[in-house]
């Protein structure tokens, strides 16, 4: 549902090839444009395999190479999620020296 709230229609070249193999819980390793749709093919089938709701613990971590993809990553998982009991935090370095990770 929110897929299609958010516009999107059917996949692009990068997310036919990625998602399929993401769901076969086998490794995958792509190159494609800015604006391809890279971080999609990647998000997708984490959350479709991750049970919502759950707080025992981490389910995943997305590690980027700089913060504003961080960011970037962080706020599309979230419009992803959105309506879903899937708790989406963006962690920086304040928030690893000082956070009360019992809290999150």
């Amino acid at each position: 549902h929110n897929l299609s709230e958010l516009g999107f229609r059917e996949p692009t070249p990068i997310q036919r090839q990625a998602i399929p193999i993401l769901l076969s819980k086998r490794d995958g390793f792509a190159c494609a444009p800015t604006g391809s749709g890279k971080t999609l093919a990647f998000l997708c089938p984490m959350l479709m395999k991750i049970k919502p709701g759950l707080k025992n613990g981490v389910k995943a971590v997305v590690l980027c190479p700089t913060r504003e993809l961080a960011a970037q990553t962080a706020r599309e998982c979230k419009k992803l999620v959105k309506g879903r009991k899937f708790y989406i935090k963006l962690m920086t370095k304040e928030l690893s020296s000082c956070g009360d990770f019992e809290k999150m």
